[in-house]
């Protein structure tokens, strides 16, 4: 899952993918698309980020959770989310929200 130009900002607004079914295996989290018939699994630092996507929910504020959980720079947090969320997004796990 990567893509190399990010299209998705702090601003920016997302919500889950309601067609993809996810369940949690050892704190882990895995998700299923069925159209493309492909199982992603994410870590423990990606599962936290898929929690924080409640409803309609703005990056910066997913930005800032994971600040209050990890020990982690502002700049690699947003960096790092950011590219996370743009590979989601590529993946059809998440949907971004016009404003």
């Amino acid at each position: 899952m990567q893509k190399a130009n990010p299209s998705l900002s702090l601003d920016d607004r997302v919500a889950r993918n309601a067609a993809i079914p996810t369940g949690e295996v050892d704190h882990e989290l895995m998700a299923l698309d069925p159209k493309a018939g492909e199982v992603y699994g994410l870590d423990a630092i990606g599962t936290e980020i898929w929690k924080s996507i409640e409803g309609e929910t703005r990056i910066g504020d997913i930005v800032d959770r994971m600040l209050d959980e990890f020990d982690v720079d502002r700049a690699t947090c947003e960096a790092d989310t950011l590219s996370f969320l743009d590979e989601l997004l590529a993946a059809n796990m998440i949907l971004k929200v016009d404003a």
